[in-house]
C-alpha cells in the first residue's frame, strides 16, 4: 500500500488552513488638532459578519462623544446597525456629545464602545463585511480639549477578536514658529542670568 509522501500532506494542510484562515479586520480613527478645528479621519474595514444586525436607521450628523466611546461621520445617509461585544476601553476622554455640521465625507458610519460591553457599528446600507471604508469629519473652532478628548491610542477587539477598533487621539504639537519663539525666549533669560552673575 503507498503512503501520500510527506510533502503533499504538508501541502494539503497548508492549503486547508489558507482556505479558513480569515484576514483581521482593521479600522482606525484619527483624531486631530489643524489650526483651530479638529479633524476625524478614519479608514479601514470592519467584521460585520460577525456581528448582529439589528436594524436601519439614518445618520443625519457628525458626532464625538468620547465619554460614551462613540465617533460619528462621513456623509449622511441611511444606515444598517449592528451589535456585537467588545474588550477594550470603553471610552477615550471625559467628554460629552459635540454635534457638527461643519464638514464631512465619506462612507456614512458610527462606531460606539459603550461602557455596558457593546459594540455597536451603524454604516451605511448596503456594506458588505471586509470592505474597505474611509470617513472623515470636521469639528470647526474646536480643539482637543474643548471636546473632551485624552490624546492616546485606545485598541479595542470585536467579533470574537475577528475585528480591531483603534482611536487615536494625537496630542497636539506646537507651531514651528512657538519652538523657535520658546527657544528664543529661552535663550534670552539664559543671556540675563549670566549678566547678573
Amino acid at each position: 500500500m503507498r503512503y501520500p509522501s510527506f510533502k503533499l500532506v504538508l501541502l494539503a494542510a497548508v492549503l486547508l488552513l489558507g482556505a479558513t484562515a480569515r484576514s483581521q479586520s482593521v479600522f482606525t480613527v484619527t483624531i486631530q488638532q489643524s489650526g483651530s478645528d479638529v479633524v476625524a479621519v478614519g479608514s479601514g474595514n470592519f467584521d460585520s459578519a460577525d456581528l448582529t444586525e439589528f436594524g436601519v436607521g439614518n445618520i443625519s450628523y457628525t458626532e464625538v462623544d468620547p465619554a460614551d466611546g462613540q465617533v460619528t461621520m462621513g456623509t449622511n445617509g441611511p444606515c444598517v446597525s449592528f451589535l456585537g461585544t467588545f474588550t477594550g476601553p470603553a471610552n477615550f476622554g471625559p467628554g460629552g456629545f459635540t454635534l457638527s455640521y461643519a464638514g464631512y465625507n465619506g462612507t456614512s458610519l458610527s462606531v460606539q464602545t459603550a461602557g455596558n460591553g457593546n459594540f455597536y457599528l451603524y454604516i451605511a446600507t448596503g456594506y458588505v463585511s471586509g470592505t474597505a471604508v474611509a470617513s472623515s469629519a470636521l469639528f470647526s473652532g474646536e480643539t482637543l480639549n474643548s471636546l473632551g478628548l485624552t490624546p492616546g491610542v485606545y485598541t479595542d477587539t470585536y467579533a470574537a477578536g475577528g475585528g480591531i477598533y483603534n482611536v487615536d487621539v494625537l496630542a497636539p504639537t506646537p507651531e514651528p514658529g512657538t519652538l523657535a519663539l520658546s527657544a528664543f525666549g529661552g535663550l534670552a533669560l539664559l543671556g540675563l542670568r549670566r549678566r547678573q552673575a
